[in-house]
């Protein structure tokens, strides 16, 4: 395969086992044969300098949600970004991310589908995307939206980064979309901006859509519910009364001593726990109905 390495993990229901066992993999080959039957697969994307793995797991941004849903039969597939992970920040704040982020969760599909040894056990015609933050931004193109950077540029007020690269001119080339995507999550989209009703025309798939009322941390609030409100279709739109890093799972005292940023919450009397209980259960069941039509997950 050409291009970089993506490191990608897997969750995936073990029987006698709850919340499946965490594996990991490193794409490098891209066959042609695509056979399966049996499971719903979701493809997962976080925020950018998240990772998906460490110790016990807590890499991953939403690794209780990744777990409920290999615990009700999914497989779940997620990803690390070359040059824009916690290891990796190389390529952090450049237009480069928002090319290659869709492109890496199409490359990993493709894995999945053709080169994985268990291949067979994924039915191609229930894939499934769930994206937080830059995932979410990633969730919308590869459904069918087209980021519109002129609309960007002429709102970017900085002089580096993002809107230097478009002030000079840098343009992104064409996106892919993944029609092998059947229904998508997506909460606090990122890079909201770059959308208009006219650019998510082209989206035709059911979508759950998870905002926060506050934003930050580089998601703005008030984008995230222009976005909600000219999305096609009917999307079933929750709003939560928090900010970004509510969508992050319930930290435990180790990590938020290590990385107090991500675990305090605004207001300080929201209760991530209580929320995401919900959140699980509502993410797991949008996903039953839209990818599970024969009356259960085998």
């Amino acid at each position: 395969m050409r291009g970089h390495s993506l490191l990608f993990g897997l969750f995936r229901r073990r029987r006698r086992h709850p919340a499946s066992r965490f594996q990991r993999f490193r794409v490098r080959r891209n066959l042609v044969s695509l056979r399966g039957r049996a499971e719903s697969c979701v493809a997962w994307q976080s925020c950018g300098g998240c990772r998906f793995w460490a110790d016990r797991r807590e890499g991953l941004s939403g690794h209780d949600t990744a777990e409920a849903l290999a615990d009700a039969g999914f497989i779940v597939a997620a990803i690390n970004h070359p040059g824009d992970t916690a290891n990796d920040s190389s390529r952090r704040n450049t237009l480069s991310v928002w090319a290659s982020r869709p492109a890496d969760m199409v490359r990993m599909l493709d894995f999945m589908l053709n080169d994985w040894k268990d291949r067979e056990a994924i039915d191609p015609a229930r894939i499934g995307f769930f994206g937080f933050s830059l995932g979410g931004y990633t969730g919308l193109v590869l459904v069918g939206g087209n980021p519109d950077t002129q609309r960007v540029a002429e709102r970017c007020t900085e002089k580096t980064g993002i809107c230097e690269e478009l002030h000079n001119g840098a343009t992104l080339p064409n996106l892919p979309h993944d029609a092998r995507i059947k229904a998508a999550v997506l909460a606090d989209a990122a890079i909201t901006t770059a959308f208009t009703q006219e650019s998510l025309t082209g989206i035709q798939v059911p979508l759950q859509i998870w905002r926060s009322e506050l934003g930050g941390y580089g998601v703005d609030a008030a984008g995230t519910a222009r976005v909600s409100g000219i999305l096609p279709g009917k999307p079933e739109i929750h709003v939560v009364p928090a900010g970004h890093y509510a969508f992050l799972a319930p930290c435990s005292e180790q990590l938020a001593t290590a990385v107090p940023r991500i675990c305090t919450d605004d207001p300080p009397n929201f209760d991530r726990a209580a929320f995401h209980r919900d959140f699980n259960v509502r993410v797991v069941g949008f996903f039953r109905d839209h990818l599970v039509n024969d009356g259960g997950i085998r």
